[in-house]
């Protein structure tokens, strides 16, 4: 068994991760709990832990510092930073210091599953092979360093070897100001076997690369065998769209891409931009499957939901928050004004984009790759499609809603980060409503109110009375930019009284109503 020390200095977190975990699976065990650097510096010379998990900011000894202390004792520890903080100079410092790897909170339970299953094999691959390293030194290609982009594939895949790892951290400083853009292309139907197709996708993404972009260091990898990536590297910022155009040129020119996805991040901003800018790839990748066939940006995909949003007569976001906060009721009757005597076109168009969004909701973030989207789903759009007539298609989309409510239900029992969402969203619907308040959210979602407020400020690290004042105040903002009137402002974000409402504001943001929508004006 290996033992794992947990250090945080919120007594909700740490112990929230001893429970939450099912170590044993894994093959570990919970050698001890710590406040902070120092007790679990302690815990792990009793115990011999071979796996830490440690908050960055911590009294008397931060997370940086004891991975410090243990890199000179020269202690060979699995340290898993879990950082409240996207600012990638405290994880690129955990990094360059030896890290396994890091989570943001708040901790997504599947994800830091994910990470222990890795550092427990890397452990024991390290142990099995320990005789043999002795006997057979690196080869000096096995340490030459990784190229620019040599490292992403294993990066993103999640399954660097640890001493491919070591080798990186000394080149990320570089790479970090470095601009990159990715591409996506996968076959129509990724489940069924089509290798000539990958391997054809590959050597031509690469061909029209170096046509294309010749004075731009790129690399391409196949993933899942079903999709290749492509990624861009260049010294300078460019454009989100640059070089879309052209990319699209060459993609009509083949005729072979079949599908193709392009998003754009800033690796300048963090590595987590790079992780970010691959989730938002693999979500055009999925519109794609669902829905289209086309050569398809970001800016392309947010310019059809603003379409569909004109179309439905609500916002996407309002669609979101519906389906989190289980208004199964509220939603279809949204839907059905929305394609209340419109042709089935226009109707089919409205619900089969909306079913795609209410899906991706419901599912949660780690759960989701290019290909996660389930058969039941494909059955019902694929209806949807050949649907004659107004009624069949409005049946076909309530059994399908109802399916994905019904599923959402079942995640929200085992899951507390979507009950945590749940709440959420339950208070960017409602908070125009004054007595809305955490105890009858909790009431509503079936727990105990001490309870969920100790789950809630665990998960989200605030409580949800400032999560809901953060929601008023963001609206309170939007409706100063009118000429609405400051006491019907406050009204209608759920405050009885306009001097309370001052109070609140000028607290939050450090200016009165009046100082900010004369700010807004100039």
């Amino acid at each position: 068994m290996w033992s794992v020390v947990i250090a945080d200095d919120e007594p909700i977190i740490r112990n929230g991760i001893a429970k939450i975990i099912p170590w044993e699976k894994y093959g570990c065990q919970v050698a001890g709990t710590a406040r902070n650097g120092e007790e679990a510096l302690k815990l792990i010379r009793q115990t011999g832990a071979r796996i830490v998990i440690s908050d960055i900011k911590m009294p008397k000894m931060s997370g940086l510092e004891l991975l410090d202390e243990l890199k000179k004792a020269g202690r060979e520890v699995f340290f898993i930073i879990v950082s409240g903080y996207d600012e990638f100079q405290y994880v690129q410092k955990a990094l360059n210091n030896g890290a396994f790897g890091y989570l943001l909170k708040p901790i997504i339970p599947e994800e830091l599953e994910g990470m222990l299953g890795r550092a427990t094999e890397s452990a024991a691959g390290e142990k099995s092979q320990e005789g043999n390293r002795k006997g057979n030194p690196k080869t000096a290609a096995e340490k030459e360093p990784y190229s620019r982009l040599e490292w992403l594939p294993a990066w993103l895949a999640g399954d660097m070897p640890q001493d491919g790892k070591e080798r990186l951290q000394s080149e990320l400083a570089a790479e970090d100001k470095r601009w990159h853009r990715m591409i996506l292309l996968h076959t129509p139907k990724p489940g069924i076997p089509e290798e000539t197709s990958t391997e054809e996708m590959f050597s031509l993404a690469e061909k029209v690369l170096a046509e294309y972009f010749p004075q731009t260091e790129h690399i391409c990898f196949v993933k899942n065998r079903y999709f290749v990536y492509a990624v861009l590297s260049t010294q300078e910022e460019q454009g989100k769209e640059a070089g879309a155009e052209r990319l699209e040129q060459a993609w009509k020119l083949y005729g072979r891409f079949r599908n193709t996805a392009w998003a754009v991040s800033c690796a300048g901003y963090g590595l987590r931009a790079l992780l970010d800018m691959q989730q938002q790839i693999q979500k055009l990748a999925r519109f794609q499957l669902f829905g289209g066939e086309r050569f398809l940006t970001e800016k392309q995909y947010k310019k059809e939901r603003g379409e569909w949003e004109k179309a439905a007569g609500f916002s996407g976001k309002e669609l979101e928050d519906l389906v989190l906060a289980g208004e199964t009721e509220k939603l279809l009757k949204k839907l059905h004004e929305s394609v209340e005597g419109k042709l089935l076109p226009e109707c089919r168009y409205i619900l089969k984009s909306a079913l795609f969004q209410g899906y991706e909701t419901s599912v949660l973030p780690s759960q989701k790759s290019a290909d996660y989207r389930p058969e039941w789903l494909a059955l019902k759009k694929e209806k949807m499609e050949r649907a004659e007539k107004s009624h069949e298609l409005w049946k076909i989309t309530e059994e399908a809603f109802h399916e994905v409510f019904g599923r959402l239900e079942l995640l929200c029992a085992k899951n507390m980060q979507m009950v945590v969402e749940r709440a959420k969203a339950i208070a960017r619907l409602e908070y125009a409503d004054g007595e809305l308040s955490l105890g009858l959210v909790a009431q509503r979602l079936g727990f105990n109110t001490t309870y969920f407020s100790h789950i809630f400020s665990a998960v989200s690290q605030q409580g949800f009375a400032e999560y809901l004042t953060d929601v008023r105040i963001r609206k309170a903002k939007e409706l100063l930019r009118t000429d609405m009137k400051i006491q019907n402002i406050a009204q209608s974000i759920g405050y009885s009284s306009q001097p309370y409402f001052s109070t609140r504001f000028r607290a939050e943001t450090g200016l009165t109503p009046s100082q900010y929508r004369e700010n807004a004006k100039n």
